[in-house]
């Protein structure tokens, strides 16, 4: 937490002089810190160890957020106030009062969890505000603050073997820019009387699906809870056209995830627990289109907001379906790492059923979104071409890192979703020029 402070330097340091900075932490973790504090400033097992991994990937994740961000510093200096203050008061948290643990990682606490969301998002909002002086209200410094907290700690807390210095700065980076690109006014857009008039509706909306979903065993009670926010943002920001495109992800995964049951279970392809989702699977599938959602409604003028909304629940339901659908084929499945034949349901394997199915997921979620006008027709296309290309993609880490055990499924399937979205909002901008944010 104290090289956090480091954060406030870049305001006043600019943008050269950060880099510099930044870049004089790489060799002051490595050589001058172990000898002023020892053993105390290393992780567990890494004293007699060559490669030190969190003195090492620290300073060259944020020199990478300084480099990359140098006209948005304050868009790094949040993100690296969230990874400094937040990771470590959730630690702190954690071991002092951590006794109700994680559904989804027992080594994690809710208190730790909680505190490290509020940590983070206080040293955001005050790095925002902060690292450029004036430019931002602070009605939006709050609310990316509150976005960028909540968001390191959900990351910080998944039980994945990839560094927590390499996964949180880069995504609440990305989230902060997005925000910051939609505007001052979009922040205060979602404080309105409306928005949370909006908000109580849908969490109801919400949870009566949710305790719906749960007594005909599709979800655990943790997915239940998840999958009720999600309406909620869902419904803030785009409405009943939203939260029926979420309602199409999730009945027609849930269904095809029950199909052939017993053919999976015998070729160890099947879902754990029966099928049943918990909150890191439903949060990784459908958390970056709820956030870009709420983004529809701060900006509402934007054009490619909702393309990119689309594109993240097109790739979703086309990972689904590949996954569920390619199994039973009984085709050749593939390797997109080596092109070698593999086991049905190995990791990063493809097929050419499966690969079907996964268009027919896209151009399905896309089709649906023009019918209820979130997108136009022209669109559709083009947001399940990037779905497609997403899912291939999402299959190449799974061949590669996820069959090391250096990510999980869930981190695949948010991986998958943030190219799904990325990708169908670069495609629209390009083949359509100049387009509003």
């Amino acid at each position: 937490m104290a090289a956090g402070l480091g954060a406030f330097a870049l305001g006043p340091l600019g943008p050269a002089r950060s880099v510099v900075f930044v870049a004089a932490l790489v060799p002051f973790n490595l050589w001058l810190l172990p000898r002023l504090f020892g053993g105390r400033a290393l992780r567990a097992g890494e004293a007699s160890g060559r490669w030190r991994t969190g003195l090492v990937y620290y300073p060259l994740v944020v020199l990478a957020l300084v480099v990359v961000f140098h006209r948005r510093l304050e868009v790094a200096a949040a993100a690296w106030g969230v990874l400094a203050f937040g990771d470590g008061v959730a630690g702190l948290a954690g071991r002092a009062w951590g006794r109700a643990r994680l559904p989804w990682n027992r080594a994690k606490s809710w208190m730790g969890l909680v505190a490290g969301t509020l940590a983070g998002a206080a040293a955001a909002t005050v790095l925002l505000a902060w690292t450029e002086p004036g430019r931002h209200e602070v009605g939006f410094c709050v609310v990316a603050g509150l976005v960028a907290g909540l968001y390191g700690a959900l990351l910080e807390s998944q039980p994945l073997a990839l560094d927590d210095n390499l996964r949180v700065p880069p995504l609440v980076a990305l989230a902060l820019l997005a925000m910051v690109a939609v505007g001052d006014g979009g922040g205060v857009a979602l404080l309105t009387r409306a928005a949370t008039r909006d908000l109580v509706f849908w969490l109801l909306v919400g949870g009566i699906a949710a305790g719906v979903a749960l007594a005909s065993r599709a979800v655990r009670p943790s997915g239940a809870v998840a999958g009720a926010l999600l309406v909620g943002a869902l419904g803030v920001g785009l409405g009943v056209p939203g939260v029926a495109l979420f309602g199409l992800f999730f009945v027609t995964g849930s269904a095809v995830t029950r199909l052939g049951w017993r053919t999976k279970r015998r070729l160890d392809a099947a879902e754990e627990r029966g099928g049943r989702r918990g909150a890191p699977n439903a949060l990784a599938n459908a958390g970056v289109a709820a956030f870009l959602a709420l983004l529809c409604r701060a900006a509402p003028e934007s054009t490619l907001l909702p393309v990119a909304f689309v594109g993240a629940l097109a790739a979703a339901l086309a990972d689904t379906l590949e996954s569920e659908l390619g199994v039973l084929s009984g085709g050749t499945t593939r390797s997109l790492a080596t092109l070698r034949p593999v086991p049905p349901g190995t990791d990063g394997g493809v097929s050419l059923v499966g690969t079907a199915a996964g268009l027919g997921g896209a151009l399905t979620m896309s089709g649906a979104a023009a019918v209820v006008g979130v997108v136009a027709w022209p669109t559709a296309p083009w947001i399940a071409l990037g779905g497609v290309v997403a899912t291939m993609l999402e299959s190449l880490v799974g061949a590669t890192l996820e069959r090391r055990g250096w990510v999980d499924n869930e981190w695949v399937n948010l991986v998958n979703t943030n190219l799904g979205a990325l990708l169908a909002a670069a495609g629209w901008w390009a083949l359509s020029g100049a387009v509003s944010l």
